[in-house]
Formats: structure tokens, C-alpha cells, sequence
């Protein structure tokens, strides 16, 4: 009766803050997406001296890190959703700069988030109206002045003491390309979200944590969303994830999502806490408070999702916000979890710690080791820098204030060290450099956030679903920079110093199981249960055995934790993510007790005939659980005497009759020839022979390029084009093999010397296979996007920098003098394995080789 009365209530005022609503007035192709989306679009900067090129430079650098972003923003240009969403953000198709609509489409979304956030959380301090309402009325001067308050928290620091919301480096970067066009486009939209009712907010408030999530569904197209590799983690996934690790809630028990996005995991959390802390040690709502902030922690690389997961922690415990205590931070950092500053290699300065930007390398003192001494050394630095204090008046306050850093930057005298005092003075003239240059204001921010992992240890659990990124989709400099982490972790061996085996290697590791190594060893106790939900693929592949070993390395790499598989869950038989491909799973390890094997909890989930379990539907666990049957397998390491072997799993009784029938294979598997992301290039159909060609000789084929069924958008050539016939081979799909029967439905065209591991070089090709040159031409733009071609064929110039290709633009991966080799063939996509013997039939023309 209470909500029924709430809900009455909250309605006679104003439009319901839902998703409904919010994506009716505000999603992709509505007024004030397209108004403000071709604002921020058109205003965007890319030049490295001003303040809003620095700061688009620094998001692309680490929104890059944080998803597929290059592979991505590749697939996208080539898209004909691209039109479309395009069109819904009011932005001009035609020449579209992918990197920036991307940035302005998660500006837009963040001022929504950062807007709906002050109207719901303001009004709660307030008793009622909707303080949005005082925006259509501002100046263009005034309405600046505004925004910059709340872009700088100064709102939610009044009202209720939160330091750190929004904090966003990022995503105010309009603030310095203000003019009158864009206030009267926030004007709009302050109008038209000022007809919302705060209080609606608080009628569902388990509803809230969807709220943003549905929007921002909506406002992106969801191939365009997940391109970037951006999926969310339906709330059943991770209220499993916690079950399985054991988390209730208690009071005094940690938890950390090292890649919390936009908080599922950490809201789901914060329930499970207030729920246990109420009914079960009955405890009060100021205690609880401090519990959730002081033990419920996450991280993130996107600067969009820390936005949203900060909002949707705000969101989580808006019921006891009166019990916030002023000062404190919400503790979601914007930080990469696997790489934060590292100590100096440089034996003359082993004091730092060292943090790379846009605008140069920034250090900081080893000496300060605490999220509130780091958070404190940065505003201060912040705010004494703005305020054109010299560096002494700088150090002479620091004394006065030691007590904010707990005395970790002086010595026994109260002085700070000399040592310190100089690293802090590099830092100072930077800082103070950037300001005169007027690129000042964001870097404090930055830096203080980069730093927090560095202080984030000894927590009971860790959970949540890490980035599903290939090795091959990093940044060059990431994968550079973390190679060693890689090795470290045993996640595989580099086998030639420069050479193609330790650039492709084992190429297809994913950055989440080395999110999933460096957690353990970094966050977690000694005891302490990890829970992540992970691809399949680590459990039965051979490019996972480095995976398998379930040992980890401390921080000096002088000792060896054991670490213990509890549990494994696997999705395959079903797609947890909406529009996802990857084989989905979920581990629990524990640190510091070895694996032993059968491990006697893996669980495969298989739907029952006839449900649906789409992604969209938002089910609950218990309903998933009904949807289901749950089958209780064991698993142990395919040779018994390699415990890193591929996983072998089945029920109990079926594993014990396996040992009878398991040996060493006689063969050894190797990927087909990889296009790089452009079978709709490299794959033909309709061919036919056509004679010789009477300058070179050589015997001609007509074809046709195949697109159907690929994803990339590479266009389809109406008009049969002519080829030499010796680069023309039949290509074997799983759909072409039964068995003991392989009939192939397509052809490949081959372009790659499988000696040298890259294409044939262009004046042989232009010389002796002129139609094949020619043909290739056309695509030219799109294969050199390819990101596996950006990866393995280009390097930058020691000098210049710049981009130096290593490969001609057509270079495919993994052809080796074994791709054409007689073998035994088998289907990797194909759930139930199928296989045979081929021939290369060297002794029948190519183009009828079967």
C-alpha cells in the first residue's frame, strides 16, 4: 500500500524517471540527441595544443586499452549501421571521423548521466521540485558558470559530502569550447528534463541500476556497442558470481570488481551488504554506510563506465545518504587494474613511480602509499597550482597539513625529505607549465585516479566480468609495455626475440586472464575467493595451457602462491550476452591452496527445450535456474602427467572410463589461413576458368568477391573480375565437411609467401600477377584498417615515429608451408568436431582442386 501510495504521489507532479521515458526524449534520433550530438561532434578537438585536444587525445589513449577500440572503430567505418546511428546523432555520414563520434556520443550520454544524477539526488536534500528547472532561464555566461560547478562536484559536495562525483577528467572538455549554440541546446534539454519528478526515482529504486543501462542500449546501436566490445553483464550472471565466491555482504568483508563498468557487480553488492547488515547483525544505517564505502571498491579504464558506475552507487544506497560522510569519495576508480604506475627503472631515481599521458610522463613519491594521502596530495598540488602559489609555499603548507599523509612524505623531524621535496618539484613545474599553456585542470584528476590501485590490497573477494580483448587488439605500446606481465604470470613464453613467433605466438590470449592473474596477486588475500566470468576457451584450448598452471608470483616475483579452481561454470550451450558470439564461463579460484584434480564442481548449464533465454529479457537467477538444467561434471587435465593439458570433462562415472581410451596425439593442430578481418576480400565464389593472359601466361580464372554472411561491411563487386589461377585455391569451411566427405563451396584467393609470413612482395605481384594486384587495389583503404594488419605489419620508426609497414596491405596471418600441407582437418566453430583427411592436389589445376 506504501508504494502504491508513492507512486500515485510521484506521478501527479511529473514524467516518471524510467527508461521509457528517458530513451523517448532523449535516445538516439530524438531532437536533443541529434541538436547536442552535432554540437559536441563539430566541437571536438583533436589538436594536441589546446586543453580539448589533450584531453580527446588522453581518452582515445585509454578508451583504447579499456575494449576492441581500434578493431572496432575499423569494423564501424565499413558499417552500414554507421549511417544510420550517424544520422540519429545528427551528425553528417560522409567522411565521418568514427574516433569522434564516438567521443561525443559518450559526452553526450555522460551529461545525461551527470544531469539526471543532480536532479534526483539534489531534490533529495531539497524535499521535492526538480533543480533543472533554474537552467532554461540562465545566461550563456551563467549557465557556463553553473555547469562548471557541477562538472566540478561543488553540488553534491554541498548538499551531501561526496568528494569525487562526478570527477570527470574527460568528458568536460565543452566547458572550453563554450559558446552560445551549445548553452541553447542544454537549455532544451535542462527544459525538457526538468518535466521529470525526482521523487518517481525512489518508487523502484532495485530498478535504478537498469535505468542508465537501458539508456545508454538505446542510444548506441547495439553491433556499433559491441564492435567496441562493450557487453553487459545481465544481473543473474553476477548474482551467480557472487554466489558461487561465497559473498553475503558482512560488514566486514572486501570486494573489488577490477573491471566494474558501469557497476553491476558493485550495486549488486551493496544490496547483498544492506540486506545482510539490516536483518542479520542488525546494525546501524550510519555504520553500514562506512562498511559499503570502506570495503566496496572498483576500478575501470572507461571513462564513460566509471561515470555510470559511480551514479549507480550513488543510486545504490540512496536510502541511507543522509548517513554519507562529508569528505569521503566513492571508491570507483578510473585507473587500469592491471598496469598502474610503475617504480623507476632508472637506478639514479628508484623513488618514483611513473604515470605516461598525452602531455608528458608524470612521478610521484613511492613514499606516499594510501588512497586518502594520494587523494589528498593531489588536490592539494591541484589547488595551490590554480592559485599561482610558488613552489616553497607549496612545501611550507605541506608541513602544516602532514597529517592528511600520515607523515609519509617527512622523516622523524617533521621535514619532508630532500629526496621527496625534489620529485614533488618536477611534478609542480609541469603542472605549472600546463597552466600557463592553458591545458591545465584535468591533469591532478587524472593522475590521482591513475595511482589508486597501487593502494587497493587484502581484499576477501574479487568479481566481476574482465574485458574480452584479444592480444592482437591491444595498443602496440600497452602490449609492449605489459609483455613482461605476460611471462611473469606464465601466460606464455616468447620463443624468438623480434621474430614473428613472439609477435603472433599464441596470439589469441585474451587480456582477461591476464586481469585475471594480476588480480590474485595484486587485490587479493591470502584465503581470499576470486570469481570472473571468462571465456570457455581457458579451460579446453592449448593456447590456454600457460592459464592452466594456477600458480602466481608476489610482488617480487621471488615466491610462488598456489591458487585453487573451486568452481567452474559453463554457459555454452546458451548466450548469457545479448549479441555476443564467445563461449561463455564463469571460475572461482582461491589463493594460496594448490588445484587438485578431478576438480568436482563443473557445472554446464544447458537450456531446456523450447525456452528462450535471450539476453534482452533480463531474467532473474532464480528464473534462469527454471529455464535450465544444471549438470554436475567433473574435470581433470587431458594427460595426467601435464597438469596445464586441455581440460577433459563429463560426469563422474563417464571421466573414470575416459582414462581407457586417453593418450598422446599424434597430430598437431594449427590455424587455417586468417584474413585478418577480410574473408569478404580474400574469400570468391563463381569461379570459372577463362584462359591465359597473353602477357604473363599464366592461365586465368573470373570470380566473384564472397560477402555473404560476413560481418565486416566490405562491399560486394557486381561485376566478375579476372584473377591468375595459381593464387586461386578451394577453401575448406565447417559447413563443407561430413563425415569422411569434404566438398568445398568456396575459394580463397592466396596472396601470402608462407616462408616469409607476410604477402608476396609488390613488384613480384605487380610483375607476375597483374589481375591480382589490380583486384587487391580496390580494397586497398580497408585492408590496411585491418587491426591484425596494424598489429603484426606495421612498427613505428625509431626517428620519425611514424608508421613504417613491414608487410604489403594485403598480408594475411598464420599462412605456413603447413596450411597447404596434406593433413587432417577439423571445424574450431563448430560445437561437435568434425574431421578428415585433405590433399593439396598438387597434381590438378587449381581452380578444380577438390
Amino acid at each position: 500500500m506504501e508504494k502504491l501510495l508513492r507512486i500515485l504521489a510521484a506521478s501527479a507532479y511529473g514524467k516518471a524517471i524510467s527508461p521509457e521515458n528517458l530513451i523517448s526524449d532523449f535516445g538516439g534520433g530524438k531532437e536533443h540527441a541529434k541538436r547536442i550530438g552535432a554540437l559536441f561532434y563539430s566541437l571536438a578537438q583533436k589538436d594536441p595544443k589546446t586543453l580539448a585536444g589533450c584531453i580527446f587525445n588522453q581518452w582515445r589513449e585509454f578508451f583504447s586499452e579499456s575494449c576492441d577500440y581500434e578493431e572496432g572503430s575499423g569494423k564501424l567505418k565499413r558499417k552500414k549501421t554507421l549511417q544510420k546511428f550517424c544520422t540519429d546523432m545528427g551528425v553528417p555520414y560522409k567522411g565521418v571521423d568514427v574516433e569522434r563520434l564516438i567521443f561525443a556520443v559518450h559526452t553526450y550520454y555522460a551529461f545525461l548521466i551527470k544531469l539526471i544524477a543532480y536532479a534526483v539526488i539534489v531534490s533529495k536534500k531539497t524535499n521535492g521540485g526538480n533543480p533543472l528547472s533554474e537552467i532554461p532561464i540562465m545566461t550563456t555566461v551563467e549557465l557556463r558558470s553553473h555547469l562548471k560547478d557541477l562538472e566540478a562536484g561543488e553540488r553534491f559536495t554541498s548538499y551531501w559530502g561526496i568528494r569525487n562525483f562526478p570527477e570527470d577528467p574527460y568528458f568536460t572538455w565543452y566547458l572550453h569550447v563554450w559558446n552560445d549554440a551549445l548553452a541553447d541546446a542544454v537549455r532544451r534539454l535542462a527544459d525538457t528534463l526538468s518535466e521529470y519528478d525526482p521523487a518517481t526515482f525512489r518508487v523502484k529504486p532495485e530498478g535504478a541500476r537498469d535505468l542508465l543501462k537501458k539508456l545508454y542500449q538505446f542510444l548506441i546501436p547495439g553491433d556499433i556497442r559491441h564492435d567496441l566490445g562493450e557487453y553487459y553483464t545481465p544481473d543473474w550472471l553476477a548474482e551467480l558470481t557472487l554466489d558461487r565466491v561465497g559473498y553475503k555482504g558482512k560488514a566486514k568483508e572486501r570486494l573489488l570488481d577490477p573491471a566494474c563498468g558501469s557497476g553491476t557487480f558493485l550495486v549488486l553488492a551493496i544490496q547483498r551488504k544492506m540486506q545482510y547488515g539490516r536483518e542479520t547483525e542488525r546494525i546501524s544505517d550510519e555504520t553500514l554506510m562506512k562498511s559499503i564505502l570502506e570495503t566496496i571498491k572498483g576500478i575501470d579504464l572507461n571513462p564513460l563506465a566509471v561515470t555510470a558506475a559511480r551514479a549507480n552507487y550513488i543510486f545504490a544506497i540512496d536510502e541511507i545518504l543522509h548517513y554519507y560522510p562529508r569528505g569521503r569519495e566513492i571508491p570507483i576508480y578510473l585507473a587500469d587494474s592491471i598496469y598502474p604506475p610503475q617504480s623507476s627503472n632508472d637506478v639514479s631515481n628508484p623513488n618514483v613511480r611513473r604515470f605516461h599521458t598525452v602531455v608528458g610522463d608524470f612521478e610521484f613519491p613511492i613514499a606516499v602509499s594510501s588512497e586518502a594521502g594520494m587523494s589528498w596530495l593531489a588536490q592539494f598540488l591541484h589547488d595551490h597550482i590554480e592559485k599561482g602559489f610558488a613552489f616553497d609555499s607549496f612545501v611550507e603548507k605541506l608541513k602544516l597539513s602532514k597529517k592528511y599523509l600520515d607523515d609519509e612524505l617527512f622523516d622523524d623531524s617533521g621535514e619532508a625529505s630532500e629526496v621527496n621535496v625534489e620529485i614533488l618539484e618536477r611534478v609542480y613545474n609541469q603542472l605549472t607549465e600546463l597552466k600557463n599553456q592553458k591545458r591545465n585542470s584535468i591533469w591532478a584528476t587524472i593522475i590521482k585516479n591513475a595511482y589508486m590501485p597501487l593502494f587497493l590490497k587484502g581484499f576477501d573477494f574479487v568479481a566481476g566480468n574482465p574485458p574480452w580483448v584479444n592480444w592482437e587488439s591491444l595498443p602496440d605500446g600497452y602490449r609492449k609495455e605489459t609483455m613482461h606481465l605476460w611471462a611473469d604470470c606464465g601466460l606464455w613464453r616468447l620463443k624468438k626475440k623480434g621474430g614473428m613467433e613472439t609477435i603472433l605466438g599464441k596470439s589469441k590470449r585474451d587480456l582477461s586472464t591476464l586481469m585475471l592473474y594480476e588480480s590474485m596477486r595484486r587485490y587479493l588475500k591470502d584465503g581470499g575467493r576470486l570469481g570472473f566470468v571468462i571465456t570457455q576457451s581457458v579451460f579446453k584450448t592449448g593456447a590456454a595451457q600457460g592459464f592452466r598452471h594456477f600458480r602466481i608470483l608476489t610482488d617480487h616475483r621471488s615466491k610462488e602462491i598456489p591458487v585453487r579452481v573451486e568452481s567452474a561454470d559453463d554457459f555454452t550451450d546458451f548466450q548469457p550476452f545479448e549479441g555476443a558470439t564467445n563461449r561463455s564461463a564463469m571460475i572461482v579460484l582461491r589463493r594460496g591452496l594448490p588445484t587438485t584434480y578431478p576438480m568436482k564442481r563443473y557445472t554446464v548449464w544447458q537450456k531446456l527445450p523450447g525456452k528462450s533465454l535471450r539476453a534482452e529479457l533480463n531474467l532473474t537467477l532464480e528464473e534462469v535456474k527454471k529455464l535450465t538444467r544444471r549438470l554436475p561434471y567433473h574435470a581433470k587435465p587431458v594427460d595426467a602427467k601435464d597438469k596445464t593439458s586441455s581440460w577433459i570433462t563429463a560426469r563422474e562415472k563417464a571421466l573414470d572410463a575416459l582414462k581407457k581410451v586417453l593418450g598422446k596425439s599424434d597430430y598437431q593442430a594449427r590455424e587455417g589461413v586468417n584474413t585478418g578481418g577480410a574473408n569478404a576480400v580474400y574469400w570468391l565464389k563463381d569461379v570459372e576458368p577463362v584462359g591465359k593472359d597473353p602477357h604473363t601466361g599464366k592461365q586465368l580464372i573470373r570470380a566473384l568477391n564472397l560477402t555473404e554472411g560476413q560481418k565486416s561491411g566490405i562491399r560486394q563487386i557486381h561485376e566478375p573480375f579476372l584473377l591468375e589461377e595459381e593464387l586461386v585455391y578451394p577453401l575448406l569451411r565447417g559447413r563443407d565437411v561430413q563425415r569422411w566427405r569434404a566438398k568445398p563451396s568456396a575459394w580463397i584467393l592466396m596472396v601470402q609467401d608462407p616462408k616469409a609470413r607476410r604477402g608476396i612482395e609488390v613488384l613480384k605481384m605487380q610483375r607476375e600477377y597483374p589481375h591480382a594486384w589490380s583486384y587487391l587495389k580496390r580494397f586497398e583503404d580497408e585492408l590496411r584498417e585491418r587491426a591484425a594488419f596494424k598489429r603484426y605489419f606495421t612498427r613505428k620508426d625509431k626517428n620519425s615515429r611514424k608508421a613504417v609497414e613491414t608487410g604489403p596491405f594485403y598480408s594475411m596471418l598464420h599462412s605456413t608451408p603447413e596450411s597447404s600441407s596434406i593433413g587432417n582437418w577439423r571445424s574450431y566453430r563448430r560445437r561437435r568436431i568434425s574431421s578428415l583427411t585433405v590433399r593439396n592436389g598438387r597434381n590438378l589445376p587449381r581452380w578444380r582442386r577438390r
